[in-house]
């Protein structure tokens, strides 16, 4: 038996940086550095950020089972078990500290526990049960982070492996860093400052739900504000590719103005012209995805909340957006 802290280096993967928490000498992960969240100073953003939508422990072992030390913010949520890329388990959390038990093959395995995609998450020890000597698992070397919205972090999958990017990451294999922060997509500044830094081959930017939502932008200050993120993205990623997608599909907001008088219609038109603006001034292609191409009006049974779709959704859009990705790489790196 081997039991680790998880600031130990077990393999834990999917988060630009972390933290260490002295309650259960544990680690929360900070999806963007705390430095650029302090520049937006809004709570809801803070706890997105500190939620891990895409952190994940990615171990070989032979263990019979794994324990863990976990603590979540929220009052319930889960975490999924894939053992070789297979769900195994799907664990229901409750709010607070908790130890499960998870059962494993008693063989030597890929292990990977991917943390809750809707709660701020803590994790402590970490026991090995029948192993002493656990191995992090494969580094994938093609580096994709994606930006965007809840839709983005996975909110209305049935778990956390179910949300689109998760789905296209293990398919391509690709390495994951997951900022679909719920409710913030709003071309922040610190947003656009750590895209610009942080070491990429693939960057896509989900852009328009929350801006349509908040009425963050209205149709003199979208087109602009869109057109500088992207460029300031671009000043760090000179050759990375770089992908943005419209909306995909909301049918109550399709044709009904927000209080800016923007449909979702105008927000889709105005993000892809702009981003096509960039393009222009820099000389270098961005891909512009059609949102309705990804999931369509005919589509929306698989939103039930009108908003976010379900797992069948999620699984719809990986499915349409993997080549897409894929072709803007240049072809699948493994």
């Amino acid at each position: 038996m081997t039991t680790r802290n998880a600031h130990e280096g077990v393999g834990w993967r999917g988060a630009l940086t972390s933290r260490r928490i002295d309650d259960h000498d544990a680690i929360e992960w900070w999806r963007v550095a705390p430095e650029d969240a302090a520049t937006v100073a809004d709570r809801a953003f803070d706890e997105q950020v500190r939620t891990p939508a895409g952190v994940h422990l990615s171990v070989v072992t032979s263990a019979s089972a794994l324990e863990f030390d976990v603590w979540i913010e929220k009052a319930a949520s889960s975490l999924d078990v894939l053992v070789d890329g297979v769900l195994a388990t799907r664990v229901a959390l409750a709010h607070g500290w908790q130890t499960p038990h998870i059962e494993l093959p008693a063989r030597t395995v890929e292990v990977l526990v991917v943390l809750p995609i809707d709660t701020p998450t803590r994790v402590g020890s970490v026991t090995f049960i029948g192993d002493k000597a656990p191995e992090p698992g494969r580094e994938r070397t093609t580096r994709w982070v994606a930006y965007g919205s809840s839709i983005t972090q996975g909110i209305g999958a049935a778990g956390p492996s179910d949300s689109w990017p998760w789905r296209v990451a293990r398919s391509e294999g690709w390495s994951l860093t997951n900022l679909g922060l719920g409710g913030q997509c709003h071309l922040d500044p610190a947003i656009a400052d750590q895209l610009r830094r942080t070491p990429a081959d693939l960057i896509s930017m989900c852009i328009g739900i929350n801006i349509y939502g908040k009425r963050t932008f209205s149709a003199r200050s979208l087109g602009p504000a869109v057109t500088g993120f992207v460029r300031r993205v671009r000043e760090g990623h000179p050759t990375t590719p770089l992908v943005v997608v419209t909306p995909i599909a909301c049918p109550d907001r399709e044709s009904t103005p927000n209080a800016d008088g923007l449909t979702l219609r105008d927000i889709r038109s105005i993000v892809a012209a702009a981003t096509a603006r960039a393009t222009e001034l820099d000389g270098i292609p961005v891909t512009i995805v059609d949102g309705l191409d990804v999931l369509n009006e005919n589509e929306a049974p698989l939103l039930p909340d009108r908003l976010h779709p379900n797992s069948d959704g999620y699984e719809l859009m990986a499915r349409r957006l993997a080549p897409r990705l894929a072709d803007a790489l240049g072809g699948v790196t493994r």
